[in-house]
């Protein structure tokens, strides 16, 4: 969508974007971009407010601000570079190091694994797209979306597409939708959306009504003789 409409500032709510990473995408995907991050209660974390500074983000602001204090910080953010909402700053006045893990670089920033097209492939993969719906929707040839499932299974150690799928949700690169209900795995991580399977329609079944008969005329009373 950003592709389309080009926009000059996007707000992104913490909720649908915990470990940043479509920050990190829309920072890459076009630099001039401004990224106000929405900072949910649960997120009120130094190490969340780190990773969103690292990844690219240009204000954070708490999720239930005033619109006085969201246009203060979208203002800001557009001639600053660089905003702190006031309720925020205490958490970012002495960030702490994040443990080294899988994903980490030397930088000790988390990166994204996948690229843009391939998070684009991956989400609809994730939607249940084959790969010839998949090419008609990124306007992509069948052949280049094979190598981009291909590179998503290699990045990802996904032995097939529904791996993929399933770790994308467990390690935060696809986040479920709040409307979906999903079920809990064995970790107590989220899976995938449940993938819905229409039911085949079958037409209704017409009765003919009976059809009323004519009641048989009544004779007329007989005076008597």
């Amino acid at each position: 969508m950003c592709e389309q409409l080009r926009p000059n500032i996007v707000i992104l709510d913490s909720g649908f974007d915990p470990h940043c990473h479509l920050v990190r995408l829309l920072r890459d995907g076009d630099p001039t971009l401004v990224v106000v991050v929405l900072v949910r209660d649960a997120h009120r974390t130094p190490q969340f407010l780190s990773t969103a500074a690292a990844a690219g983000a240009h204000a954070t602001v708490p999720r239930t601000a005033e619109p006085r204090r969201l246009a203060e910080a979208i203002r800001r953010a557009h001639i600053d570079r660089r905003y702190t909402d006031p309720a925020l700053a205490a958490l970012t006045a002495r960030p702490k190091r994040q443990p080294s893990s899988e994903g980490t670089g030397a930088s000790g920033k988390q990166q994204m694994p996948l690229s843009r097209r391939e998070y684009q492939v991956l989400q609809l993969v994730a939607e249940g797209l084959e790969n010839s719906a998949i090419a008609k929707t990124l306007f992509l040839s069948v052949e280049t979306v094979r190598t981009h499932v291909k590179s998503i299974l290699r990045k990802l150690s996904a032995r097939d597409r529904t791996h993929a799928v399933t770790k994308a949700f467990r390690t935060g690169i696809l986040i479920p939708r709040p409307e979906e209900s999903t079920a809990p795995s064995a970790d107590g991580t989220p899976g995938p959306p449940p993938q819905h399977t229409p039911k085949p329609h079958t037409p209704p079944q017409h009765t003919p009504a009976a059809s009323a008969q004519p009641a048989p005329p009544t004779a007329p009373p007989t005076a008597p003789a």
